[in-house]
């Protein structure tokens, strides 16, 4: 569901260069035609002119996703891998996609500074979970346990009275 209250305000000066706007609580379109000498914003919506005061509108967004409003400058996630983008704007070659500009990559498929583009499901706001699988040794005792990264470690730090040494392979996100 969609959160109306993330919508951004109303920025004139974005107005006039282009950017859509849309009402602050209404899911119909509206089109900035200008701005009056009363300072009341002048508008079409639904075959209707009209000046209202600017409160009554915000920027419209790209797109949503995960309820949350998209905008030009937003950084996104591509799901899955592990690099992200400054939004651009829509994709004009890909039905539903957004385009940006690589600002972050941890792979060496893609590379900072590189424009790519994918459809609006493929993108997230926070960075994909990456699970890393390591290798412990742990010193059991009869009332604790201590774990290390390395056997010689874990034999070099052995207290009076290890029951045994166990090696396991941990799983855990960063």
């Amino acid at each position: 569901m969609n959160n109306d209250d993330l919508l951004r305000p109303f920025n004139l000066e974005l107005a006039k260069q282009g950017e859509e706007i849309c009402w602050s609580h209404l899911d119909c379109p509206v089109t900035f035609i200008g701005v009056s000498q009363a300072g009341k914003i002048a508008f079409e919506s639904e075959n209707e002119l009209g000046f209202i005061s600017s409160s009554s509108f915000r920027m419209k967004p790209l797109t949503w996703i995960d309820g949350i409003p998209v905008y030009k400058g937003d950084v996104l996630w591509y799901r899955g891998q592990q690099f992200c983008i400054e939004v651009q704007g829509y994709n004009p070659t890909c039905e539903d996609g957004l385009i940006g500009i690589v600002v972050k990559s941890q792979t060496e498929l893609i590379s900072v500074g590189e424009q790519t583009s994918a459809p609006f499901y493929q993108w997230q706001w926070d960075k994909p979970k990456q699970v890393v699988k390591r290798k412990v040794w742990i010193n059991v005792y009869s009332d604790y346990f201590y774990s290390y990264f390395s056997k010689e470690e874990a034999d070099t730090l052995a207290g009076k009275g290890r029951i045994t040494c166990v090696e396991r392979e941990i799983e855990y996100e960063v």
